[in-house]
């Protein structure tokens, strides 16, 4: 029986070098087979094992010679940290090293100034950017805590929200002593001592030479802020500001400065008895009830002073005493548009807030008293 060789698979011609065949995916090539051993018997024919080392597929990264596994800092590392270190290398090193052992794995003996410019540069190598070097390197510094760790920012509000408080007592007596006086001579916005002196107007053009030395001209408010119609306005959005900061804060007592409260409007009114509620229900379970922001706040309308030339000078009066409640009780440059942070709250004792600058005369822009926007 006359026995052909079926034509191969993907329909290729063996007798062509070079082709691929169709179902083998490699170049057609006859294996040789190895010789016999002593025995007559023919070894095994070969198989590619991932255990052989080859260089195009090697699931455990050994190198180009079969030698093992490539030295990889992360592959040492992960198997140190499993392992709690490696008897060659020792423990495994936590975090950057320190200065001393800096010094110590350098190979030549760098100056003292060299050297830190070296030990720098190999923390902004190990953090991987400067910002993060200098942030590990002062982490611990009380003020870096207080403006980053949040378990210190509900300790700094606490306390500020403690001294707001005592500021507010001390303030609502000053105010009934009448020691808050608009009309006193050294009243000055407010600012007392603290006012800065405005630019003196006969200053000779000949003395500009001396003036290099001298501080910069302080900075005021806008002229406009005289006008009549942006004190009825600043008047009510002060107000506004007073009651929802002393809401956060959680004072309890009335402030002096602000209107009688009328009769409580629905909304007022409910939001009273969810706090009632929820006070009942926490006590039940052995709880305080709610305080500052955990209380419903509701927005207040007051109704906007009225202001003419007959009464000016006392509404801006009445303007300068909120203004300066605003900022020695709770750090609010109104004019500035800026509260003081925590960490900032202190500094409402020691300096001044942004003031209006002197009256400007009737024909001037900004005139005080004119009714334009």
């Amino acid at each position: 029986m006359d026995r052909r060789r079926s034509p191969p698979r993907g329909g290729m011609d063996r007798g062509r070098p070079g082709y691929y065949n169709g179902g083998g995916g490699g170049m057609d090539r006859r294996r040789s087979r190895s010789p016999p051993d002593r025995r007559g018997r023919s070894p095994p024919p070969y198989r590619r094992n991932a255990r052989d080392g080859d260089r195009h597929f090697d699931r455990f990264n050994r190198d180009d010679y079969g030698r093992g596994p490539r030295a990889s800092p992360r592959y040492d590392d992960y198997q140190d940290d499993r392992r709690g270190g490696s008897p060659e290398r020792g423990p495994v090193q936590q975090g950057p090293m320190s200065f001393k052992q800096f010094l110590l794995s350098q190979q030549d003996d760098p100056s003292p100034e060299e050297a830190q410019q070296r030990y720098q540069a190999y923390l902004v190598e190990y953090h991987g950017s400067e910002i993060k070097a200098e942030f590990a390197q002062n982490r611990n510094d009380e003020r870096v805590r207080a403006a980053f760790d949040p378990r210190m920012f509900e300790k700094a509000l606490a306390k500020r929200n403690e001294e707001a408080g005592e500021s507010a007592l001390r303030f609502a007596e000053d105010y009934a002593a009448g020691q808050m006086d608009p009309s006193a001579a050294g009243f000055n916005q407010g600012a007392g001592d603290l006012a800065p002196k405005p630019p003196s107007a006969d200053t000779a053009d000949g003395d500009k030479k001396d003036k290099k030395d001298e501080a910069p001209p302080p900075i005021f408010a806008p002229s406009a802020c005289w006008r009549t119609s942006r004190v009825v306005s600043d008047t009510v959005l002060a107000r506004r500001l007073a009651r929802k900061l002393d809401w956060e804060k959680g004072f309890t007592a009335p402030n002096p400065l602000l209107p009688a409260p009328a009769e409580p409007t629905a909304a007022q009114a409910e939001a009273q008895e969810a706090d009632a509620q929820d006070a009942a229900a926490a006590k039940e379970e052995g709880k305080e009830g709610p305080t500052g922001t955990a209380r419903r706040y509701v927005e207040v309308e007051d109704e906007p002073p009225a202001v003419d030339a007959s009464n000016f000078d006392e509404a801006v009066g009445k303007l300068d005493v909120l203004l300066t409640y605003l900022w020695k009780v709770h750090g609010v440059d109104y004019y500035s548009g800026y509260e003081l942070t925590a960490a900032e709250y202190p500094q409402r004792l020691t300096a001044c807030r942004l003031l209006r600058g002197p009256k400007p005369e009737e024909g001037e822009q900004g005139e005080a008293g004119s009714t334009g926007s």
